[in-house]
């Protein structure tokens, strides 16, 4: 899910000026170099700095806007040299210290991001969407008290933003306080009733406590508000599949499937929907398709190679967990399920083979042990099928793969 505290700040015009168009006047460029058509701000922008008219702290302004606007559209190198040369101009411009902290966010540089919005607040003690900024980084790095500190103070500076509310109802979920992160998300959803990310958020920890109408109805206006957001279509996809509504997750599924159509993820979760709805013609398209947009994903090899098996084809499922195992010689429930394809085939050695495997990896796992069981029996070795039987009744963990 998109920071949304990036996003909104950045739409926000927070520096300033205009505009593009080679017939148009200086005053139509700067008013153009606010705008929320990125391309139509660069443009402009950049008519107004090749003009020569515009100099010192006003260059600095659209210089920075620019920045912006590069930001947007992921052309990181070309931001951050334009919040260099303004800052160049006003080296105490806090707001573009903040915007070059964004751009280097965005490159991964968390360190030279930090440094910018430290230096952004030292210099603008109240700035608080610099405190929202450096929070939302300490957020993703598990420094949660750090974050909540920041937020806190972002909140206090600037109560009527809804995203520090946002951030922090994240940062509580990571720390599984969910009574402070609902609380959270309440007051941001007060504050910007169309705000899609922390309604879907909030749908979620609603299904989780089986609020199931609350949870329906903030994922349906997290939809209307946000038609393009997949992440929506996607939460309700879940909610419709738990709730074995398989045609209505299946909708949504290929709602987010058509919005972005190489998004591994969503095939996975509609292959699922589809196998829960025994429709296993349609889930192997979609494994084929995961496949196909992911050749190095273990994962994907796995999903196809548990419907070939579904339908009954062994061989392409055995050859299926091969690949799986070959790229990830630690996923176990690979091995757990090829060793009951050579368990079904009378191949025993090869199904104990693949039992101590899966044993190995995951030692509190019953279905493994009930397996070898079976295999060792069926060669004569009851001791050692007894003693996995007796492990197979023992208390099992609470989830097992497929």
């Amino acid at each position: 899910m998109r920071n949304n505290v990036t996003r909104r700040l950045a739409v926000v015009a927070m520096l300033a000026l205009g505009g593009p168009a080679a017939a148009q006047t200086l005053d139509e460029q700067q008013k153009n170099c606010l705008s929320s058509n990125f391309d139509l701000r660069i443009d402009a922008c950049t008519a107004v700095i090749r003009s020569g008219q515009v100099q010192g702290e006003p260059l600095a302004a659209v210089l920075g806007n620019r920045g912006i606007a590069y930001t947007e559209k992921g052309q990181l190198d070309r931001a951050i040299q334009d919040f260099n040369d303004a800052l160049a101009i006003k080296p105490g411009f806090a707001a573009v210290l903040r915007r070059r902290g964004i751009a280097f966010r965005h490159q991964g540089n968390l360190e030279r991001a930090l440094a910018d919005f430290d230096e952004a607040i030292r210099i603008n003690p109240k700035f608080a969407d610099a405190y929202a900024d450096r929070g939302t980084i300490y957020s993703n790095q598990g420094q949660y008290d750090r974050a909540i500190a920041d937020l806190d103070t972002a909140i206090q500076i600037g109560p009527q933003s809804a995203s520090p509310y946002y951030v922090r109802a994240v940062t509580f979920g990571k720390k599984r306080e969910w009574d402070r992160a609902l609380d959270d998300y309440n007051e941001a959803i007060k504050l910007n009733p169309r705000f899609a990310e922390a309604l879907v958020n909030r749908g979620v920890i609603y299904h989780d406590r089986r609020m199931y109408d609350q949870s329906l109805a903030d994922l349906n206006q997290a939809v209307e508000v946000a038609p393009r957001f997949i992440v929506a279509f996607v939460a309700r996809g879940w909610f419709f599949r738990d709730r074995g509504q398989y045609d209505r997750a299946i909708q949504d599924f290929t709602a987010a499937v058509a919005i972005n159509p190489t998004l591994v993820r969503t095939y996975h979760d509609r292959g699922e929907t589809f196998v829960r709805a025994n429709k296993l013609d349609r889930a192997l398209q979609d494994c084929e398709t995961v496949v196909r947009l992911a050749p190095n994903d273990a994962e994907s090899y796995y999903n196809r190679g548990v419907v070939h098996r579904d339908l009954g084809q062994t061989d392409l499922a055995i050859a299926d967990f091969d690949r799986t195992i070959q790229i990830d010689p630690q996923y176990f429930a690979a091995f757990n399920n090829r060793a009951y394809l050579f368990l079904s085939r009378k191949a025993f050695d090869k199904a104990i083979k693949d039992f101590d495997e899966a044993v190995r990896l995951h030692p509190a796992y019953p279905n493994a042990y009930n397996g070898r069981a079976q295999a060792y029996r069926a060669i004569g070795q009851q001791a050692k099928a007894d003693a996995d039987f007796a492990k197979a009744r023992q208390p099992a963990p609470n989830a097992f793969p497929r």
